[in-house]
């Protein structure tokens, strides 16, 4: 899922991203990266297949002003995975303007459900909150 006006390192052009990669570990991209934090321990493809064919809430929240300054976090099931302050060493020096397309799902293979988009920065209390509701559909 992304704003984006061309692939490229997060924020490069004013863009974010949370996507899919390394050993399908989740990251938010937007002005830094936030990982998610392995589940195995191991390589990847131990982290392959516990990925696979499980369902896993995901919330990604960003505040452009925090005690450190720029704030991204990304949380995976209700835990806070990695929290990065600041800008990327990829920076090029576009501030975030939301520009470009919205995608969803843009060659992922798998299954999306609820995705919402906040104007504001959850709490970590929020995120907890949100990832035990219990699913809508099967």
């Amino acid at each position: 899922m992304g704003r984006d006006s061309g692939r490229a390192c997060p924020d490069r052009r004013g863009q974010w991203s949370v996507g899919l990669y390394n050993c399908r570990k989740a990251v938010f991209g937007r002005h830094n990266s936030a990982w998610d934090n392995s589940i195995t321990g191991g390589g990847c493809e131990p982290e392959l297949v516990a990925r696979t064919g499980t369902w896993h809430h995901l919330a990604a929240t960003f505040t452009p002003t925090g005690t450190f300054g720029k704030e991204i976090r990304i949380y995976r099931d209700g835990i806070m995975q990695w929290a990065i302050y600041g800008n990327a060493i990829c920076r090029g020096g576009a501030d975030v303007k939301d520009t470009g397309d919205l995608f969803l799902g843009l060659d992922y293979t798998g299954r999306l459900d609820d995705v919402i988009i906040f104007d504001k920065m959850l709490t970590h209390n929020e995120v907890t909150t949100l990832s035990q509701m219990p699913t809508c559909c099967q």
